[in-house]
């Protein structure tokens, strides 16, 4: 893998040629540390006096590393010393310290080998005009291939005794620079990366303390020593369990190489990092048998342990992931998913989607941080199969699926993605329809709406959107499937068409046959009581009429030409119901009279006229006889009701009629029960004119036939004016006549009377005798009950 290149800043410390000066800072970069602070850097963290000798254990060059820290950055500073030709005033060889500093975060994946390979071969000038504006060095980070001479129970164990006090390594004498260099490192690596922020070491020191990590030959009182060829191994602590981890682990060091995270020698939190080595084999495990949460996963990529998995392996834990992942999680986590995702997890991802929705206690709006994944994983398809709801319309995942499709499809990538979605899936059309469609049109969803109309022919969202869509004429079969579909989306289509007659009109053609047809199946469509509210003309005002007749409903009928003549064009199907309510409005409308003539005979040769209609007019023609002038070419119908033929009849005497003929007329009206006052003024109102012996001789005739029934002769000789007078007299005597007297003119009124009821004396004596032997027999003959 390629490394950035290293900027580095530095500082030559020593002195000039045959002088008498003292060890300072000859020349410096420009920054960040200034000339005294490089001096105070080098002189603290001096290894010491440099040896007279050439050879030995202590022999230059040294290298040593620190870490300093300037407003608040922490910094890596690596020091080489040694040798120069040049002499001091004294004679003395005069010793060059090369000082070297970058971030301590740009240098973290080096080793103290890696720097130093970097830049020993740099060389520093210091005899030029500005020494102390010396520019930046750049140079390319150089890999030590030096093999590792530290046993690593050795490294294990000055590792773990580092993180409590300073630690001499002893008996490396025979090392070579280089190789105690990677000694140094091996020490290093049994450790956290992080801990190079303060872990300052040297190839050789001969001051105590100075370093917490150095070669030597002599130790302090605070100094733990190791011998670096020593045959020891830990017993426990962090060395110990190190050991073990690192035969368990063969990732162990690249693993400590990644924990950057812990920069302070603490052995407590030293020892936990390095017992997290263990958490991607406890997240595998966990990923099998239970649910991988968000801090898992981030904490395996934190650690650099999820890019160790295998593939299969990353591709389980993610699954679990996702199972539970909440919407927080897939928001902070996306990054991780988008680099390690593959299309092995879009079926996790449907499901996870398709839980979401079915979970009321699930945000809506939750679902965005898992569109916006789908989206960055190209998984569009997966996610809006997870939308698609597996209840019914009206389940409330169903809704909630709708509102995420309608929320997400505000913007033109989404609308096209779940178009394809919503088209083939009747419930999430209806209610993204409901969204869309029931209401006003808004410019946001409008992306959404072109995207389904593009792709919606023969689908379900056809079957929704198709009568909303003004620029076209619904038929019956589009808004049956639309009901179907949407029980309350047709009154929602009413309400919409309402304000437009010329739309209204459209929707109202389909409409009415629909209503028709469900109502002659024996239901009332849920949306007719808008029908109802609905102003339209008077044809399909009309239609509507008779399908409210059909259920059951009172009609009151309009009265324009227009509205009558579609009555009787929409009544023929219903016939019989829209006859019998007609009928029952004539009385109060005789305009209808016509309708109800046309509505029975459209159409039919041989009309079979109801019986209750020629039943209705009769009533209405012997209640107000002058009806029968409107209803001529009814008669043939009004004929089958013996009432009005009987009536006719009546009406129709000629002066030649006998009394014989009337009185069997009028005894059958009076046994029919049927009126009484209908009779009498059709009998007066006729051509017959009796003679006032011959009325009372009908009046007679009739009570005799019928049994001494009162009324209908009473009503006869009340409408004559020549008998009307008589009625009272008559009535008395013939109440005497029940009695003892047989003789009629032995009463005194009745003898008044009598000579004016006949116009001879033959006459009288007619009278007289059927008086003796007729009367008599009347004993319920009396007036007011006397």
């Amino acid at each position: 893998m390629s490394r950035a290149a290293l900027r580095l800043d530095w500082a030559l410390w020593g002195k000039r040629q045959s002088t008498r000066d003292d060890y300072a800072v000859l020349a410096t970069s420009a920054g960040p540390f200034t000339p005294a602070q490089f001096e105070s850097v080098i002189t603290h963290n001096n290894p010491g006096n440099s040896p007279a000798a050439e050879s030995g254990q202590d022999a230059l060059p040294w290298v040593w590393f620190a870490q300093p820290t300037l407003k608040g950055v922490t910094y890596l500073g690596i020091g080489i010393r040694q040798w120069t030709n040049d002499t001091d005033r004294t004679g003395r060889r005069i010793a060059i310290t090369r000082f070297f500093s970058l971030p301590v975060a740009e240098a973290l994946d080096l080793g103290f080998a890696d720097l130093y390979h970097t830049v020993k071969g740099i060389d520093l000038g210091w005899d030029v005009p500005e020494p102390f504006q010396g520019k930046q060095i750049t140079a390319e980070p150089v890999i030590s291939t030096e093999p590792q001479r530290l046993r690593l129970p050795t490294a294990a164990i000055a590792a773990a005794a580092v993180l409590e006090n300073p630690v001499t390594l002893m008996g490396g004498g025979d090392l070579t620079l280089s190789q105690r260099l990677t000694a140094l490192d091996g020490v290093a690596n049994a450790l956290p990366s992080g801990t190079r922020t303060w872990l300052s070491a040297s190839t050789w020191s001969n001051v105590a303390g100075v370093f917490r990590l150095a070669f030597t030959d002599h130790k302090s009182a605070d100094d733990t020593p190791v011998e670096v060829f020593g045959d020891v191994q830990p017993e426990s602590g962090y060395g110990a369990e190190f050991v073990r981890m690192y035969h368990e682990h063969p990732n162990l060091l690249a693993y400590l190489k990644r924990r950057r995270d812990v920069t302070t020698p603490d052995t407590s939190l030293v020892g936990a990092a390095l017992g997290e080595i263990t958490l991607a084999a406890d997240v595998v495990a966990l990923a099998s048998s239970g649910v991988v949460q968000g801090h898992h996963l981030r904490r395996l990529v934190q650690l650099g342990l999820f890019q160790e998995y295998s593939r299969a392996e990353r591709q389980a834990v993610l699954a679990s992931y996702l199972c539970e992942a909440s919407p927080e999680d897939i928001t902070q986590d996306e990054e991780i998913l988008r680099t390690h995702w593959s299309g092995a997890l879009d079926e996790t991802l449907r499901e996870r989607v398709a839980a979401a929705v079915g979970d009321a206690r699930f945000p809506v709006a939750g679902l965005e941080p898992f569109a916006r994944l789908a989206l960055a994983v190209d998984s569009l398809d997966p996610f809006g199969q997870g939308l698609v709801p597996a209840g019914v319309v009206e389940d409330p995942s169903t809704v909630r699926a709708a509102e995420v499709v309608v929320e997400l499809g505000k913007q033109e990538q989404w609308a096209a993605a779940l178009s394809s979605v919503v088209v083939d899936s009747l419930p999430l059309s209806v209610h993204v329809g409901r969204f869309l469609l029931h209401g006003e049109p808004q410019e946001e969803h409008a992306a959404l709406l072109r995207e389904l109309d593009q792709i919606g022919a023969a689908t379900a969202w056809q079957t929704v959107r198709m009568p909303f869509m003004e620029e076209l004429t619904p038929s019956e079969p589009d808004l049956a499937a639309l009901d179907s579909a949407d029980g309350g989306a047709l009154a929602v289509l009413l309400r919409k068409s309402e304000a437009r007659p010329d739309r209204l009109r459209q929707v109202m053609s389909a409409l009415l046959p629909l209503a028709h047809e469900r109502v002659r199946q024996g239901g009332v469509p849920t949306w007719w009581a808008p029908v109802r509210a609905c102003e339209l003309e008077p044809a399909q005002a009309a239609y509507r009429d008779v399908i409210d007749l059909l259920a059951g409903e009172q009609v009151e009928f309009g009265n324009t030409p227009a509205y009558r003549a579609a009555l009787v064009e929409f009544g023929v199907t219903e016939r019989g119901l829209v006859a019998a309510a007609v009928t029952g409005q004539v009385e109060r409308d005789w305009d209808l009279l016509d309708v109800l003539w046309d509505l029975l005979h459209e159409g039919v040769e041989e009309p079979d006229v109801p019986e209750a209609v020629v039943t209705a007019l009769a009533d209405a023609v012997l209640a107000d006889e002058q009806r029968y002038e409107t209803m001529r070419r009814w008669d043939g119908y009004l004929r089958r009701d013996e009432r009005v033929d009987a009536w006719r009849t009546l009406v129709e005497l000629t002066a030649e009629t006998e009394v014989s003929t009337v009185v069997d007329l009028l005894v059958v009206w009076c046994t029919r029960r049927w009126p009484t006052n209908t009779a009498v003024r059709s009998v007066v109102a006729s051509a017959w004119e009796p003679s006032a012996v011959q009325w009372l001789e009908l009046a007679q005739a009739v009570a005799n036939r019928t049994e001494g029934s009162v009324e209908l002769p009473r009503a006869l000789l009340t409408a004559h004016e020549s008998t009307a007078e008589l009625v009272e007299p008559l009535a008395r005597a013939l109440s005497l006549i029940t009695g003892a007297l047989r003789d009629l003119s032995a009463e005194p009124a009745v003898r008044q009377a009598l000579p004016r009821l006949a116009g001879s004396r033959d006459d009288l004596d007619h009278l007289a005798r059927q008086s003796d032997h007729s009367f008599w027999r009347m004993p319920r003959f009396r007036g007011g009950g006397q």
